[in-house]
């Protein structure tokens, strides 16, 4: 069966957060740099930018890596990060600067690595496009989106459980190799039914991965069930899937 998760307040927690991003981010009105350099403007676009969000908009603009830029960061200055970049002026505008002409770095950085980090030449125009950015940022919280939701699953389906006068509690349960089970009920020590909640926005492979770790913990609750046929007790494995 398929179906979608509808929880508005997340919904609406997120969309606000995009959009408050996104104006966050947009470039002030090119007209007020007519007489600056676009190194200079670059730079002060990337200054107080703490957790880097403006870096890593402009770096997927440049369609490159915010991994690979963290390496050349690395070379560049031994020691620093792109954390540096906000906070360093000399960092930052070197940093600006091959943003915008790669080829104009004088360290040595293989020519493929460079290319996949040039600005296109209006990419002050992307900058002013707060409903671009919206775009991106909406794409970069797809982690967050993904949590949020699945904790909102998990929390209803607590509920329903105990509208249903039974208790239940998350933890390490032994019978499936002391993994972490998000709803055991009764109780971890003597389970009778285990619920694994997952919500995911990501590649097929993680989510094959996840399907796979759970298909083991399914086999260990039927392997157990097997053993102790003759006591009549089974526990039951229900994994819930959405995303």
């Amino acid at each position: 069966m398929s179906f979608f998760l509808d929880f508005p307040e997340v919904e609406d927690e997120i969309e606000y957060l995009v959009a408050k991003s996104a104006a966050e981010a947009t470039l002030a009105e090119v007209t007020a740099h007519a007489k600056k350099k676009p190194v200079d403007v670059l730079s002060e676009y990337l200054c107080n930018d703490p957790k880097a969000n403006k870096l890593k908009l402009v770096v997927r603009i440049a369609g490159g890596s915010i991994e690979r830029l963290k390496r050349i960061v690395e070379a560049m200055y031994n020691g620093a990060s792109i954390n540096d970049i906000s906070k360093n002026e000399v960092i930052r505008k070197r940093i600006a600067s091959f943003l915008i002409n790669p080829n104009n770095e004088t360290m040595f950085i293989p020519r493929f690595i460079r290319g996949g980090f040039k600005l296109p030449y209006d990419w002050m125009e992307y900058l002013k496009d707060e409903r671009f950015l919206f775009v991106l940022y909406r794409d970069s919280v797809g982690p967050k989106y993904a949590a949020r939701m699945g904790f909102q699953f998990e929390q209803e389906i607590r509920e329903k459980i105990s509208e249903l006068d039974y208790v239940c509690e998350k933890g390490k349960v032994e019978i499936v190799g002391n993994k972490e089970v998000d709803i055991v009920v009764p109780q971890i020590k003597d389970p009778v039914l285990l619920v694994m909640v997952s919500y995911s926005l990501t590649t097929s492979s993680l989510q094959s991965s996840k399907a796979n770790e759970q298909r083991q913990m399914y086999n260990m609750v039927q392997e157990r069930n097997r053993s102790r046929l003759h006591q009549g007790k089974k526990v039951f494995f229900v994994n819930v899937v959405d995303g």
